[in-house]
């Protein structure tokens, strides 16, 4: 994923991610990566914004205990957009007790609406890009 060549904003589609703090009682960063690619560690609380070609992808978010990967479809001029958190489950108490424990993933894909209320713009000069969550 290297730098953006100059081409029309309107030929590439966008692919926004945002690790809502609701619910995440850890504020444990996020791994993410697209098509096998390393995008960065999401905070608790931001969102990141990528340029990506249209057509096939696969995300994969991480964050040490447990991955999940998501496939999507995105045309060109399209956003696609995720929120993701940590959530508890099964065995997350020990995290209170002993410093570590399972933390569970959660993924919501947004509503299209959400994702409209965004509109499409460059991201800068690079392919990731943090931005303030909508």
């Amino acid at each position: 994923m290297d730098e953006l060549t100059n081409t029309n904003d309107a030929a590439m589609g966008q692919l926004r991610v945002t690790h809502k703090n609701e619910g995440d009682y850890l504020a444990r960063g996020i791994k993410l990566a697209l098509d096998d690619d390393d995008l960065n560690l999401l905070k608790s609380g931001t969102s990141t914004l990528v340029e990506v070609e249209p057509g096939h992808h696969r995300l994969r978010i991480d964050n040490t205990f447990h991955a999940r990967t998501v496939e999507f479809e995105v045309s060109a001029g399209e956003q696609v957009h995720y929120r993701i958190w940590n959530k508890r489950g099964i065995g997350s108490w020990l995290v209170e007790i002993l410093g570590a424990g399972p933390i569970y993933l959660a993924i919501e894909k947004a509503e299209p609406l959400e994702s409209e209320s965004a509109p499409l713009k460059s991201p800068g000069n690079s392919k990731t890009g943090s931005v303030p969550p909508p």
